[in-house]
Parts: structure tokens; sequence; C-alpha cells
């Protein structure tokens, strides 16, 4: 729970400009052992920006606690944050000589290959950027966990976060200082019969939303046809885990902790299927963020041709090279800012000359 708190504190300082290290120094002072207060220590000088001044004082810790997996996962997770991969695969190996089977440490290997072939750029730098640059007036996320990503969400935007699991207020753990959005605890398919959209969205419109709810293909097909339903000229979805590192975490039943299932396969079926679409994937971590444009509410062809559509791509093998990978996934070389930067010039429904904040 403390490490929890450390990353929502990090999260308000970084996107919100909104410092409350005050509540990290009290965790601090909270800490019974020498090794968790440095180790506490140490994830401070990390959302401070210190990298190596907090990998140095994780190992110090350590050495000082060796019957415990904390420090060393806290360590060789720094090591990969820093860029010095091999440094912490090889500390990986060591903690799992250790612990055999630590899923923390297989976690943090496999989001070093994440690191050798991703941007350090994570989906949530680039859903920030949507909304400074794009200031969306309605937005809905299907999908909201803890809340981290629809607590981007800025002062003008009327928001609406769907999850069956977390849709509700006391079971947030981000908030947007800005934005109290509408959540619901249903399913997506639920939310959408209900017809919510059309109660709270001004002409039953989204400008912007974001898939990232059940990790499996069908679901996100599903969401995007509902979502469709509901676009404008200039709506943009976009859809999480598009990209994965490798075939044991696109599994469709999750095994582990970095876990993306076959929401891939909508990318391929989209192009297939609706080539009028514009679908670009940035290769952003830890599994690519998709970003489909050109929205038709009007086509059908997705609905009426569900079940055919989801058989044929239901045993689509994800290509082994990430070479080929990047090709099937219209992974784009070009800079996510750049490219919402022009979207910003391009798009006239959004208003214009306001701050976010």
């Amino acid at each position: 729970m403390c490490q929890t708190l450390c990353s929502v504190i990090g999260f308000y300082d970084e996107f919100w400009q909104i410092d409350l290290y005050d509540l990290l120094g009290e965790i601090i002072a909270l800490q019974e052992t020498p090794s968790d207060i440095l180790m506490f220590g140490a994830l401070e000088l990390k959302y401070r920006g210190n990298l190596k001044a907090a990998r140095l004082l994780s190992a110090r810790a350590k050495e000082m606690d060796t019957e415990s997996p904390f420090a060393s996962e806290i360590y060789a997770n720094l090591l990969r944050e820093e860029g010095l991969l091999q440094a912490s695969r090889a500390a990986c190996l060591t903690l799992l000589e250790s612990w055999p089977g630590n899923e923390l440490a297989q976690a943090i290997l496999t989001m070093c290959d994440v690191a050798s072939q991703m941007l350090a750029m994570e989906h949530y730098h680039v859903l920030h950027q949507a909304h400074v640059l794009l200031k969306p007036r309605t937005y809905l996320e299907i999908g909201i966990s803890s809340g981290k990503s629809l607590a981007l969400s800025g002062v003008k935007t009327v928001a609406i976060g769907v999850d069956p699991q977390t849709g509700a207020q006391d079971q947030q753990l981000f908030f947007s200082p800005v934005c109290k959005p509408h959540l619901f605890k249903l399913t997506s398919d639920d939310f959408f019969a209900q017809g919510h959209i059309m109660q709270l969205f001004p002409h039953g419109q989204f400008d912007m939303a974001f898939i990232d709810g059940l990790h499996l293909f069908e679901q996100a097909l599903m969401d995007f046809i509902n979502l469709e339903q509901f676009a404008t000229p200039e709506s943009i979805i976009f859809i999480h885990d598009c990209l994965p590192i490798n075939a044991a975490v696109a599994a469709r039943k999750r095994d582990t902790m970095v876990w993306t299932g076959d929401v891939w396969k909508i990318i391929p079926c989209l192009k297939a299927i609706r080539p009028d679409l514009e679908i670009i994937t940035f290769p952003v971590s830890p599994s690519g963020l998709a970003m489909v444009r050109k929205l038709d509410p009007k086509s059908r062809v997705l609905a009426t041709q569900f079940d055919a559509i989801t058989s044929h791509f239901f045993d689509l093998p994800l290509p082994e090279s990430m070479e080929e990978r990047f090709r099937l996934l219209n992974v784009t070389n070009a800079d996510p800012t750049t490219v919402l930067q022009e979207l910003h010039k391009q798009q006239g429904t959004y208003h214009k000359g306001e701050t976010l904040q």
C-alpha cells in the first residue's frame, strides 16, 4: 500500500504539478527498519527525478536486508528505469535464485525487453498530451481500474468512467483535481444498453474515448462498435495493449503480471474490415497505444458480421519478430507529441486557446 501511495504522489507531481511529498515524509516516518526507511527514501528520489541517487540508496538498502525480496525488487526496477537494462536483468536473475518464482522479478525482466523495443514514454503521457492539446469536451473510458488515466481529464471535460469492478468513487486511487467524472459500476455492454451517453454527453457524442477493459479481442471489438455509434467526424478512440512484447503476455488467460491479452487482434481486424479508418499504433511502454480516427457512426459492417469476424481472427497468431509485429499493427515512427500537435491544428471542434488547469 505504501508503494501505491508513492505512485499516487508521483502522479500528482508529474501530471498536475501538485506537491504531496510531505505525505511521503509521513510514510517514511512510519517505517520500522533502516532498510525500509532507505527504500522509501529511494522511491522519493525516484519520483523527484533523481534515478541515480535512488538506485544507489536502494543498493544500500538491499545490502542491509537479505531476508526479504522487497529491497532487491526495487533495486532491480530502478536499474531498469535508469536504462541499465543488462544490470537490471542480472539483478532479476540473482533475485530469482534466492526467491524462485518471484513474479515481480519476472515482470521486470519483461519490462527490460519492453524498454529495448519501445519508447520510454508511457501511454499515460500520450493520453495526458491528448487531453492538454485537444481539450475534449466529452471523454469516455472503458476499464478504469484505479482511475489513473481517467484522472488526466481536464476542467472543461465531461468525463465518464465505466468498470464493473472499480467504477465507484470509493474504489478509485487517482482523481483529477479539476474534473469529477461520472462513474458506472457496469460492464461496458450494460452501460451502452442503458443509454447513459445520450443522457450525459451533449448530442450523445464523444470527442475522445479510451478502451482498456477486459483485454480480450472480441470485447475490445464490441466496445469499439458501441463507441463508434456515438462518434463525431473528429472523434478519436485510443485502444490500449495493441503491441504485446511477446506471446506470453498476449495469452487470453492471464499467467503473467505484465499482460495485454489478445486485444492486439483488433488492429488487423479493423485494417481488413474497415479500410476507411485511420489507424496508427504508438510503440509506447508498456504495451502500445493505438489511435483510431475517421470514425463512421453509420457503419454497421462490424456489428452485423460480428460473429464471423471474431471467429475469423480468433486464432490469428502473433508475429514472432518485432519487425513483423510492427508492420501488422501499424506501428508508427512518428513522435506522439508531434502527431497530437498536428491534430490540434486540424481539428475545429475543440475549444482553442483554453488551458487545462
